[in-house]
């Protein structure tokens, strides 16, 4: 953006005023993509003491929020096209959880999914989200972190 760091600060804020970021990133979703990415990513906000979504992250000092970012994938790249942050403050304040936040974004891309795999990191390998997303009819895809040693079905170490 052309302009000093003020003017462009002023210009995001006047844009997310008359739109809504969800609406405008899900107009982003590629329907030719053959998958959807979930990415949940933590987000410092060391100096927002007092701002009403930020809470403390895991490290339980640090202020900050979660940002659960859902992609489609484009040119080598992850184009985004639908979120949903939280915090410990949010969570506390609503009565909710982490995983009620994780069930409403891909509950709200389901039909855009249609047949499309939701890729997720291990941090989504909890038996609830697991079950919901079976119910719901969700394809899904769920990257663990594998050593160096790999196991049969039965759970031996192949050799």
């Amino acid at each position: 953006m052309g302009g000093n760091e003020v003017a462009s600060y002023k210009c995001i804020q006047c844009f997310l005023e008359a739109n809504d970021p969800q609406e405008v990133l899900l107009r982003m979703f590629r329907e030719d993509a053959p998958f959807v990415i979930g990415d949940p990513t933590e987000m410092p906000r060391p100096q927002a003491r007092k701002t009403e979504y930020v809470g403390t992250l895991c490290d339980g000092e640090t202020n900050g929020y979660w940002l659960l970012l859902l992609a489609t994938p484009f040119h080598g790249r992850a184009m985004p096209c639908h979120f949903v942050s939280y915090s410990s403050k949010t969570i506390n304040r609503d009565a909710t959880s982490c995983n009620q936040h994780h069930f409403s974004a891909f509950t709200e891309v389901k039909e855009l999914l249609g047949d499309k795999p939701l890729v997720l990191d291990r941090e989504f390998s909890y038996l609830e989200l697991l079950e919901n997303l079976v119910a719901e009819g969700v394809n899904f895809v769920i990257r663990l972190k594998v050593g160096p040693n790999f196991c049969d079905r039965e759970g031996k170490p192949e050799t």
